[in-house]
């Protein structure tokens, strides 16, 4: 298993040609990440909640592509790559201890991991 943070995806695609094996590729601002799953349909929920997450931390709607034809289906979608920058500027007007208390809750959500929130405080807590 492999912790991946939300805030780190650049793209998620999803490409069903075969019954055999369903690759999931998740790339990221370091790396690039194939998760193969046997179970039909459980690649197509990931990549929803996948895109649900990002897209909550963004705070739009990022678009999810879906298509489909008599031989293959795909699921791909495209984070925007100032997706830390959008973070920081939904949360610029709030006080420092708001602005933990809602990295918080991103924590305790799974949107943030536990390195990532604890870094972030981090960085808050300087600025006091």
């Amino acid at each position: 298993m492999t912790d991946i943070p939300y805030s780190q995806i650049l793209s998620v695609h999803f490409n069903r040609s075969n019954l055999a094996s369903c690759p999931i590729t998740i790339t990221t601002q370091a790396n690039t990440i194939v998760i193969h799953s046997l179970i039909r349909d459980a690649p197509i929920e990931m990549v929803k909640l996948i895109h649900e997450k990002v897209s909550h931390l963004c705070g739009v709607s990022i678009a999810l592509e879906h298509k489909k034809s008599l031989n293959s289906e795909s699921w791909s979608f495209y984070a925007p790559r100032i997706l830390a920058t959008t973070v920081r500027s939904n949360v610029s007007n709030e006080t420092i201890t708001d602005q933990i208390k809602k990295l918080a809750e991103l924590r305790d959500n799974g949107i943030l991991t536990k390195e990532e929130f604890e870094s972030k405080k981090s960085e808050l807590l300087k600025r006091m």
